[in-house]
């Protein structure tokens, strides 16, 4: 009996350390998930501009992560003044449109306003260097064909006549925050240039407009 009380408190004692062990380790801190920025130069830069004025056509795919897939269309399209509708007001020379719309359902850019349907024609928001870009923006995938603008010479549209230096949120495969840095020249200008791209490649992290990867 004496021996059976004896291996009875051994096991018990053990049991016992055992648990406050499984306690210690269930209370450490888990590591708190750290920012992996990667950026790349747009090398040459992607010039979108109609330097002859005469109507024209054409488009651009911009890969964001460098991974042999295209991620975004850059198009541009001008049209005659006399091809104007909607009741705009007059417009010299040609009338401009600079745009970037989605490949694929996971990719989203950043609007300026809140739309989400076809017979909406929203603008890309632009942000300056070091404005945080997360969940606070809106986003939408509208796919190719459903173009946020860049640039449209419209006069009634002071939404974007944008100059110098600024940076488009986007939502990158449906995880991933990222950026687009362009140059636009306002609506005299009628150009907009693409220089550079990146993102946060930890998930749903923010990322700050122009962050670079040390």
């Amino acid at each position: 009996m004496k021996c059976i009380f004896v291996f009875f408190a051994l096991a018990l004692t053990f049991s016992s350390c055992k648990k406050s062990e499984n306690n210690a380790s269930s209370d450490i801190a888990q590591p708190e998930p750290v920012a992996e920025i990667v950026s790349f130069d747009i090398e040459p830069d992607i010039i979108m501009y109609n330097k002859t004025g005469v109507d024209t056509s054409y488009s651009k795919p911009l890969d964001v992560d460098q991974d042999g897939f295209s991620d975004f269309l850059l198009s541009l399209t001008t049209y005659s003044t006399n091809r104007l509708t909607g009741g705009h007001s007059p417009v010299p020379n040609h009338w401009t449109d600079i745009a970037i719309s989605s490949f694929g359902p996971d990719n989203k850019i950043g609007s300026f306003k809140d739309c989400n349907n076809s017979s909406c024609v929203p603008y890309a928001k632009f942000l300056d260097s070091g404005q945080v870009i997360n969940n606070s923006i809106v986003y939408f995938n509208m796919g190719v064909g459903h173009d946020f603008k860049l640039y449209n010479g419209v006069p009634d549209q002071p939404e974007l006549d944008v100059t110098g230096i600024k940076y488009i949120p986007l939502i990158l495969n449906n995880k991933y925050f990222a950026w687009i840095k362009v140059e636009s020249f306002g609506r005299s200008g009628r150009k907009v240039i693409v220089k550079s791209v990146g993102f946060n490649r930890t998930i749903m992290m923010p990322i700050r407009a122009g962050e670079r990867g040390t």
